[in-house]
C-alpha cells in the first residue's frame, strides 16, 4: 500500500534551527519531526513503500527490521489519523 501528504500538508526544514516540521495549511495543525520521521515522509512522497523505507532504516539509522516496521506502522498511523497522510 502507497501513502502520500495531503493536499494540504507541508513539509519544511528550517534550516537556522535544524528543525522539521509538518503543517496544514488548511488547518494550521502542524508537528515537528525529527530527522528520521521527516526522511520517512520525504521517502513516502517519493513513492516509496514502507517496505523500502524500512530497508533504509535499517541501513541509515542502525536500526533492527522489526523496529523499523514499527517506527514507519507508528508515524503513518498517527498522521493518518491526524488527516496528514492519506493512502
Amino acid at each position: 500500500m502507497s501513502f502520500k501528504l495531503s493536499q494540504s500538508a507541508r513539509i519544511k526544514h528550517d534550516e537556522a534551527s535544524d528543525n522539521y516540521y509538518l503543517f496544514s495549511v488548511e488547518s494550521g495543525n502542524h508537528v515537528r519531526l525529527n530527522r528520521a520521521s521527516y526522511s520517512i515522509l520525504m521517502q513516502l512522497e517519493e513513492g516509496k513503500t514502507p517496505d523500502e523505507i524500512a530497508a533504509y532504516l535499517c541501513k541509515d539509522y542502525d536500526v533492527d527490521w522489526e523496529n523499523g516496521k514499527k517506527d514507519i506502522s507508528d508515524l503513518i498511523h498517527f498522521l493518518s489519523k491526524t488527516g496528514f497522510i492519506q493512502s
